[in-house]
């Protein structure tokens, strides 16, 4: 990390390592996570890390939030002030025992001029601590994280077995728009790549899991 003078706050470039905030630190004017080199960003249930000007995350770059309970204290959070341009790795770690519901959803990033229509490279992500999996999705200014599922990918019917069972629930739903849905509503018909839709792509993906 590299601050400069800034009257909005250091500007900080992580460029390789790994950096770890745990608590509420001074507000940043901008920050890049990796570059040149690849680098690691981790905001633990506590972490809150603000950033009043941009934020970018490069293709070698990961950002891991941290979750220990569903209260707004208990997760971490970052926040921008202006726009966030995403790109590379995002994960999702549950601790201290704690663990989400299926449909449970929070608010991981916020960015009041959004994301300049980037995304992070998966959109859905196994947790870090648990068996849960995690799908990310997008509005206007915030990247939520929802939990899809608390067995292995392709068991959609939650049952801990990936079988028969779970291949009728895929079939039924072949090439059916579910894009009204939520993501764990979407995964339960099939979608495992929740791009609002079951088709061949998610075949692939069933196929896969299951071999």
């Amino acid at each position: 990390a590299t601050p400069k003078s800034d009257p909005l706050g250091a500007a900080v470039f992580l460029d390789g390592g790994a950096v770890r905030v745990d608590g509420t630190m001074a507000p940043l004017a901008v920050l890049q996570n990796g570059g040149p080199a690849s680098s690691e960003l981790t905001l633990g249930s506590a972490g809150r890390l603000t950033v009043n000007g941009d934020f970018q995350q490069a293709g070698n770059g990961e950002i891991v939030f941290e979750l220990a309970g569903a209260g707004a204290n208990q997760f971490g959070k970052l926040v921008v002030g202006d726009r966030a341009r995403l790109d590379g790795g995002i994960g999702l770690r549950s601790v201290g025992g704690f663990t989400p519901a299926i449909g449970a959803t929070f608010e991981i990033i916020s960015a009041a001029d959004g994301f300049l229509r980037t995304q992070f490279d998966s959109s859905l992500v196994a947790d870090l601590g648990g068996s849960a999996l995690w799908g990310i999705t997008y509005d206007a200014d915030s990247v939520l994280a929802q939990v899809v599922s608390n067995t292995m990918l392709g068991d959609l019917n939650h049952d801990g077995a990936f079988d028969a069972a779970d291949w009728a629930t895929y079939i039924t739903w072949a090439q059916s728009n579910l894009s009204g849905l939520s993501p764990a509503q979407a995964y339960d018909r099939g979608d495992l790549n929740l791009d609002g839709v079951n088709n061949l792509a998610d075949m692939d993906l069933f196929m896969d899991a299951f071999d």
